[in-house]
């Protein structure tokens, strides 16, 4: 998928790239092989393959230097995933490549400490 990411980046607008990566991840849809499974495992199974769609987007986005769309993506994948994970760094990364340190603190911040108080510095 990053290949034909890349592509869109390169030929499209902003728009017209959020637009059909949003119709990409509405229409996910599991193989016949996954349709055996339970109704939870295929809800499970959906989900980290639109994770994992997020990611590689935004990762995509930050090669082409589309900050504004991975902005945008990040976040819509931060509604996406519940759980927070401390070796999730896409928002630091994209706070890094964009220079802005305000928004790499409270990235930084938000991982190290998730019930939300603030961190010492």
């Amino acid at each position: 998928m990053r290949s034909f990411f890349l592509r869109a980046l390169n030929y499209r607008k902003g728009e017209e790239i959020l637009n059909l990566f949003g119709e990409i991840n509405q229409n996910l849809a599991l193989n016949k092989y996954n349709l055996e499974a339970s109704d939870e495992e295929q809800e499970v199974l959906l989900k980290s393959i639109r994770v994992e769609l997020y990611k590689e987007f935004i990762q995509s986005c930050l090669k082409k230097k589309a900050f504004e769309i991975a902005d945008i993506v990040y976040s819509e994948y931060m509604e996406e995933v519940t759980e927070t994970d401390v070796n999730d760094l896409l928002g630091m990364e994209i706070s890094c490549l964009k220079n802005d340190i305000e928004s790499f603190e409270s990235y930084l911040n938000d991982s190290l400490n998730p019930e939300g108080e603030e961190v010492e510095k």
